[in-house]
């Protein structure tokens, strides 16, 4: 009987489990079979933690620099004060300033004095003629005191047309009082006016006046013998009011459209005068007839006078054409 077939058998059967065993291995790397046994659970697997992301760092701002403080431009040293001077004594009336002003032959020019009641300077104006020679103490010049009108001023009136041509042809000084401004009236229209300012402007009118003939009179070498009043409007009235207070410094008077609004009887008080009055018919600021009125009282008191009465002549215009016969009426009286 042939054995080698069940040897065979046998040997295969002892040998299967470990063919088995070895082919498992190579198997499970392509399949794991399923297995009956409970294994245990896996661990659960752990998500992959994400690493925090870094944020993108904020490069630091740079804070900005405190500006550094500029230095201090060195301020102006403060003016120290003054060391007090020695007071200077008040100046008295009538005191020029400068205190030796200059003269300034051929032109005309202001001039200050100190005007005690109005407790200030107050200006005048003044022309010499170029022949003045103010070291010739000898020689005395005539001279004209020139009262301006309503809103015109000392200057003003010594820029007439004319007026320094002549006073420079016949060898004249010209004053002119500013009447402390421009609407004083000299005095005329009394010493408080209504709406005046200061209260009583008549009275410092008037005393300004009074005030540059005595300066006059005294700094000047004027002819005492030949000074002569004249004035135009509010100056002509001014002319009348001033000689009728004094009388004694004039050798002649020269009211141009004189707005002199009193009684033609005061004219007894400077009847021993010669006047020369001009008047426009024209004339509608003064009007011809109260003119008219002193001529009348003049001629009734048999006074040296000359009245000139332009035919349609007005009340500006009069003034600078007549002068060359004001001059003319002058030249021939004196004291």
């Amino acid at each position: 009987m042939n054995t080698a077939p069940a040897f065979r058998c046998f040997l295969a059967l002892c040998l299967l489990p470990f063919t088995v065993a070895m082919a498992q291995p190579a198997a499970a790397q392509k399949q794991q079979p399923a297995s009956t046994e409970a294994r245990p659970a896996d661990p659960p697997k752990e998500e992959p933690k994400e690493e925090p992301k870094e944020e993108p760092k904020e490069e630091p701002k740079e804070e900005p620099k405190p500006e550094e403080p500029k230095p201090e431009e060195p301020k102006p040293e403060e003016p120290k004060p003054e060391e007090p001077k020695p007071e200077e004594p008040k100046p008295e009336n009538l005191d020029p300033y400068p205190r030796n002003p200059e003269f300034k032959p051929g032109a005309v020019q202001y001039r200050r004095y100190w005007f005690a009641d109005a407790d200030k300077y107050m200006e005048y104006a003044v022309y010499f003629p170029k022949s003045f020679k103010p070291d010739d103490k000898e020689k005395k010049y005539p001279t004209i005191f020139a009262l301006h009108g309503l809103g015109s001023s000392a200057s003003g009136i010594l820029h007439y047309p004319g007026f320094s041509k002549l006073a420079e042809e016949h060898g004249y000084i010209l004053v002119a009082p500013s009447g402390h401004g421009r609407a004083g009236w000299y005095g005329s229209r009394g010493y408080r006016m209504l709406f005046s300012v200061p209260r009583n402007l008549g009275e410092l009118s008037e005393k300004d006046v009074l005030n540059v003939i005595k300066l006059a009179r005294r700094d000047f070498p004027l002819d005492e013998k030949r000074l002569y009043l004249l004035g135009h409007s509010m100056g002509g009235g001014g002319t009348f009011h001033i000689a009728i207070k004094d009388p004694s410094p004039w050798a002649a008077l020269a009211p141009i459209a004189p707005a002199f609004y009193r009684d033609p009887e005061e004219l007894e008080k400077i009847k021993d005068l010669p006047v020369v009055m001009v008047q426009g018919d024209k004339d509608r600021l003064v009007p011809v007839q109260r003119v008219r009125k002193l001529a009348e009282k003049m001629k009734e008191l048999e006074m040296t006078h000359e009245y000139i009465e332009i035919e349609g002549g007005d009340h500006v215009i009069i003034a600078f054409e007549n002068l060359p016969r004001i001059f003319k009426f002058f030249n021939t009286h004196k004291k």
